[in-house]
């Protein structure tokens, strides 16, 4: 047994047995080539395979890699960087291995039982080998012209294995298609008479959680695409906001399978799902959601390209931009809100008697992407979800509480928190605290006041006198905030109303709570919201899954990094001489 000590900066640990890492070129007289393609076309894990005849010997090796190192689009450009300090963990291996496959299998071997391997480089002298160990290290740049990216890695290396799932399709187009929408106002709203220095990014519920990412992207601050952000019941610390590689080609294959694609290879899947009509995928999806939560969405992807890592932890480095942000929840959204759709689905079905089955998946929403038992278990508890056939609507009442405290509002506090103590712009926090009987209508409370609901002509006569005052007034705050960054400067459109509102305070961090605006009647300014629920999940439930959260950070977990040149291009590994290679 041969044990790779730590090193300090490393991220990639090792600890195997030699032996068990190198797949040995096997004597071939009684393995014909139709085994050999029977063995890799058994083998999971397998490739493609060479094929090697001396005599009367065949033999054949199992590949995991390929040389085909990155995957960019067509117009983009592949550089290296050899100036970069990465984490990484470099072993020489000496006199054992007998030939260049042989070497090369070994490392590869090697990488394949780590997760957080995704390159391996190697380099061989008489009698050795060398390999380098990598986390993902590719990071691309996108603009409206073409896409750019660098391998980053320690030094020039003469041959890249890259793993074969690394290449497929990324995700993050959505972040993607906003990032170029923002460009292009930024680069043509002047025509219309805007200002690019005053631009303001708005969203609400899961659109939410998805726009607030580009305030933690180089792109927001490097460029300044937006100098302002209204996010509306959402924030990117929900812990739906981001899924993983692994959670997104589960769902992607579920998609697939559902909808009548192949789920594997992913070329094929990709592109059978590009033909499907939209309803037939929005409907497949909204099946499948039946079944696991309406937490359970697709959304952005840790792809390490254009989010490279948790939110949470990219907030600690975001770019220090000033943006000002106005934000906040409502008292009615949470899961069974959310689930309205899933619910509907069902109904189509005919499946309106699987009550029981369909609470017990929104309650499984409960434990987020990692379906903790003991998150479940405690929310269980705090929020009494005791499940009755007799009484839904006090289960669906406490089960809407405690999913908007873990989802949505206690994430929103936390992103004003955060935002507010790195002192990059205004923060101004806001909670709208009971419905006021128009649950049947799409939209939620702000949402109704921020855009003027009530004074729309279909709806109108469903408002009274008060809610249309207190609308005008959440307009008003609304419209000064877009135009000054600060909800109690007046223009114009403020002076057509009745009366100023009252002031609202800037959102302080401090031991007594934050302040907040409550979109209520008088639109008091209150302090410390869900101070105790938010407790509950930041403290407790936070420690409950320390465990699980430290053991993924010690994997996964990235290095703050600055941006160096480009070095050299890549070499391609080619085969043997004398060997066939087969793909899979």
């Amino acid at each position: 047994m041969q044990k790779f000590e730590k090193v300090p900066e490393s991220k990639v640990v090792f600890d195997t047995e030699v032996a068990s890492g190198v797949r040995s070129q096997v004597p071939g007289s009684e393995f014909p080539l139709a085994q050999c393609l029977a063995g890799c076309a058994v083998d999971p894990a397998c490739s493609f395979l060479t094929v090697s005849t001396v005599g009367s010997d065949v033999s054949c090796d199992f590949y995991v890699w390929t040389s085909d190192s990155i995957a960019c689009t067509a117009s983009g450009q592949v550089v290296v960087s050899g100036n970069r300090s990465l984490p990484s963990r470099q072993h020489w291996l000496f006199k054992h291995l007998f030939s260049p496959q042989q070497a090369n299998l070994w490392c590869l071997s090697q990488c394949s039982r780590h997760q957080a391997c995704q390159v391996t480089t190697l380099q061989t002298r008489p009698g050795a080998l060398r390999c380098v160990f990598y986390p993902d290290t590719q990071i691309c740049t996108h603009s409206l012209q073409a896409q750019h990216c660098q391998l980053l890695l320690r030094e020039e290396p003469t041959h890249i294995y890259r793993k074969l799932r690394a290449s497929a399709v990324s995700g993050n187009w959505g972040l993607l298609d906003q990032a170029a929408a923002l460009t292009w106002v930024q680069t043509h709203i002047a025509a219309f008479g805007g200002d690019p220095r005053r631009v303001t990014m708005a969203a609400d519920r899961g659109g939410a959680d998805v726009a607030s990412i580009h305030l933690l992207t180089t792109g927001a601050g490097g460029s300044r695409l937006f100098r302002r952000a209204v996010l509306m019941g959402g924030s990117a610390l929900s812990p739906a906001a981001v899924i993983s590689p692994e959670r997104a080609q589960q769902q992607a294959a579920a998609l697939a399978l559902e909808v009548g694609c192949p789920a594997s290879p992913i070329q094929e899947m990709t592109s059978c799902l590009r033909q499907k009509p939209a309803d037939t995928l929005n409907d497949a999806q909204t099946k499948l959601l039946a079944v696991s939560g309406p937490f359970h969405y697709w959304g952005p992807v840790l792809d390490g390209q254009f989010l490279r890592e948790a939110p949470a932890r990219a907030l600690q480095r975001a770019p220090r931009a000033t943006v000002d942000l106005l934000l906040g929840s409502s008292q009615d959204d949470g899961l069974i809100r959310r689930a309205k759709a899933v619910k509907q689905f069902e109904e189509s079905q005919g499946r309106t008697s699987s009550k029981t089955a369909f609470y017990r998946a929104l309650q499984n929403s409960l434990g987020g992407e990692d379906a903790d038992p003991g998150v479940l278990a405690a929310a269980t508890w705090y929020y009494s979800l005791e499940h009755s056939a007799d009484d839904y609507a006090s289960f669906s009442r406490a089960l809407e509480n405690a999913t908007r405290d873990y989802f949505i509002t206690c994430p929103v506090i936390d992103m004003a928190r955060h935002w507010a103590r790195r002192a990059r712009g205004n923060v101004f926090l806001y909670h709208a605290p009971q419905s006021y009987g128009h649950g049947s209508l799409e939209l939620l409370d702000d949402a109704q006041y921020a855009f003027g609901l009530p004074f729309h002509p279909a709806y109108g006569g469903q408002f009274t006198p008060e809610e249309k005052r207190t609308a005008l007034k959440v307009m008003q705050y609304f419209i000064d905030c877009i135009r000054s960054g600060n909800p109690n400067y007046p223009h114009e459109f403020s002076r057509k109303g009745p009366e100023f509102a009252v002031p609202w305070p800037d959102f302080v961090p401090g031991t007594n709570g934050e302040n907040y605006k409550e979109f209520s009647a008088q639109l008091p300014n209150r302090r410390g919201l869900k101070k105790a629920d938010c407790s509950f999940w930041s403290k407790y439930i936070r420690s409950l899954k320390a465990p699980a959260d430290e053991a993924k950070d010690g994997l996964s977990a990235g290095s703050e990094e600055e941006e160096q040149p480009a070095g050299s291009g890549l070499r391609e590994d080619l085969p043997d001489p004398g060997s066939k290679s087969y793909s899979k």
